[in-house]
C-alpha cells in the first residue's frame, strides 16, 4: 500500500507492505509522488526487490564500501581497485581497506577461489608512507585537491542522484589536473563496473542510465617503442655490477631474457614452477591466467645461479622495490634517460621476434600475450635491427649478364624507333 502526504511544505511517498518497502521525500506535487509511486511498483513486478535501502536512500560511499567487501576479493587487480576507492570511502569517514594477499590452491581454477582478504582500516588513521615516496605521496595529495574535493560531494550524493554531468565534472578536473589519460579511464572503469554492478546484481533502478559511460574522455595513448640499445646495455650491466643487492643484475637479466611481467617474475613464479629438464617456468596465477613460459638456456643458467630454496618459496631472492631503487640509481651511473623497467618487455620481445624469424604465434607462446594486436605493440623494430637483419643474411645472386647479340641489339633499335615515333605523333596531334 502507497502513502502520499505533505510534510513540511514538500510531498512524501511511502510504499509499505511484506515485499516492497520504499520512502522518498522532497516532491514538488502529489503527481510527481504518485508518479514515482507507480515507477517503484513497476520496477519491483519487473525486477524485483532492492537490495538494502536501495539507491535512493544509499550514498555512493556507502554503496561502494559494500560493492568492494563483494567484489574486490576475487579480482587480481584488487590492491590497485582499492586505492581509488579508499578515495570515496575517507569522504564519508567510513573505514577504507588494505587488499592483503591468500595464499591461494594452485591447482584449482584461480577464477573461483578468493585471491585477497580486505581489512578494515579505521577511519582518521593517520596514513603511513615508505620514507621514499613520502613526499611523492604530498605532492600528489596537494596537486588533487580539487578532484578530492569533487569525489567528496559524489560520496555523499545519493547514488540515483547521480547523473553522466557528475562523473563528467571528475573527469574534466582530473584532466586539468594533468592526471594521464589511463588514470581517467581507470577510474571511470571502476565507477562504471560499479553502477553496472548495482542494477545487475542489487537490481537497483535508478539511474535509469550508467551515469559513468557516453564521456568526453581524453584519448588513451600509451604505447611505447622504447628499447635498450646493445650500447646502452653494456653501461646498464656495468652499472648494475657495482650494487649492493647482488641479486639486480640478475633480475634484470631476466626481465630481458624471458620478456616476463615484473610481477610474474617477482610475485609468481616459485621454485616448484621451475622445470629445467623441459626449460619451462609454469605461471599459475599470471595477469592474464595461467601459462607456461618457454626458456631459453641463457635464462636457465640464470635461474639457476639463484639461490635454491623451498618449493614453494619465491625463485627472486629479493623485492621488487628493492630492484627498482637500485634499478634507478643504476640509470644515473650509467647515464640513461627515458627507459622504464617495464622498458625490459618490449625489449625482450622486440629482440625474440628477430631470434625467431619473425614467427609471431612462437612469441606469442613466450609473451603471453592474448591478442595479436597487443603483441604487435611490443614489438619496437628499428632501421638498425633491419640493417643488422641485411648483414647476417646471403645478398641476392647477381643476374649473369651476357654479350648482346646482333638480334637483341636489332630488336632494342627496333623498339626505340617505334617508342620515338609513337611520341612525335602524340607532340603532333
Amino acid at each position: 500500500m502507497a502513502y502520499i502526504y505533505t510534510e513540511s511544505g514538500t510531498w512524501s511517498a511511502r510504499i509499505r507492505n511484506t515485499k516492497l518497502q520504499a520512502f522518498k521525500s522532497g516532491f514538488n506535487s502529489r503527481k510527481e509522488a504518485e508518479t514515482w509511486v507507480r515507477n517503484q511498483e513497476y520496477e519491483f513486478r519487473n525486477r524485483g526487490n532492492a537490495r538494502g535501502f536501495g539507491p535512493e536512500r544509499t550514498s555512493l560511499g556507502q554503496a561502494i564500501s559494500d560493492y568492494a567487501e563483494k567484489k574486490l576479493p576475487f579480482l587480481k587487480g584488487a590492491v590497485q581497485e582499492v586505492s581509488r576507492i579508499n578515495k570515496y570511502l575517507r569522504a564519508v569517514n567510513l573505514p577504507s581497506f588494505k587488499a592483503i594477499e591468500l595464499k591461494t590452491n594452485r591447482d584449482a581454477d584461480s577464477k573461483q577461489q578468493t585471491l585477497f582478504k580486505l581489512e578494515p582500516i579505521p577511519p582518521k588513521t593517520p596514513r603511513k608512507f615508505a620514507r621514499g615516496v613520502k613526499a611523492h605521496r604530498e605532492n600528489q595529495a596537494q596537486r588533487s585537491q580539487g578532484s578530492d574535493k569533487i569525489r567528496d560531494n559524489l560520496s555523499r550524493m545519493m547514488v540515483a542522484d547521480i547523473q553522466p554531468f557528475d562523473i563528467q565534472e571528475l573527469m574534466d578536473q582530473m584532466q586539468r589536473e594533468n592526471y594521464k589519460p589511463a588514470t581517467l579511464a581507470l577510474e571511470r572503469a571502476m565507477l562504471r563496473e560499479f553502477f553496472n554492478h548495482a542494477r545487475r546484481t542489487w537490481r537497483w533502478s535508478q539511474p535509469a542510465l550508467n551515469p559513468a559511460t557516453d564521456l568526453r574522455m581524453p584519448k588513451v595513448s600509451n604505447s611505447r617503442n622504447r628499447v635498450l640499445s646493445k650500447e646502452e646495455q653494456v653501461r646498464l650491466e656495468k652499472a648494475l655490477s657495482t650494487c649492493d643487492n647482488p641479486y639486480v643484475a640478475t633480475c634484470v637479466a631476466l626481465l630481458l631474457e624471458t620478456t616476463m611481467r615484473k610481477s610474474e617474475l617477482f610475485l609468481t613464479a616459485t621454485w616448484r614452477d621451475f622445470d629445467p629438464e623441459k626449460r619451462i617456468l609454469k605461471l599459475v596465477t599470471a595477469k592474464a591466467d595461467a601459462r607456461d613460459v618457454p626458456l631459453t638456456k641463457e635464462a636457465v643458467e640464470l635461474i639457476q645461479s639463484l639461490p635454491r630454496r623451498n618449493d614453494d618459496e619465491r625463485i627472486i631472492p629479493t623485492t621488487m622495490d628493492a630492484v627498482k631503487k637500485a634499478w634507478a640509481r643504476a640509470l644515473v651511473r650509467a647515464g640513461i634517460e627515458g627507459l622504464r623497467m617495464h622498458d625490459l618487455r618490449h625489449t625482450g620481445a622486440t629482440r625474440m621476434a628477430i631470434r625467431l624469424n619473425g614467427n609471431i604465434f612462437l612469441l606469442q607462446q613466450i609473451t603471453g600475450h592474448k591478442t595479436l594486436s597487443m603483441l604487435e605493440r611490443y614489438v619496437n623494430l628499428t632501421a638498425s635491427d633491419v640493417v643488422d637483419a641485411f648483414d647476417k643474411t646471403d645478398p641476392s645472386p647477381k643476374p649473369v649478364t651476357q654479350e648482346p647479340t646482333e638480334i637483341s641489339v636489332a630488336m632494342t633499335n627496333a623498339s626505340n624507333v617505334i617508342c620515338f615515333e609513337t611520341m612525335r605523333n602524340r607532340k603532333a596531334g
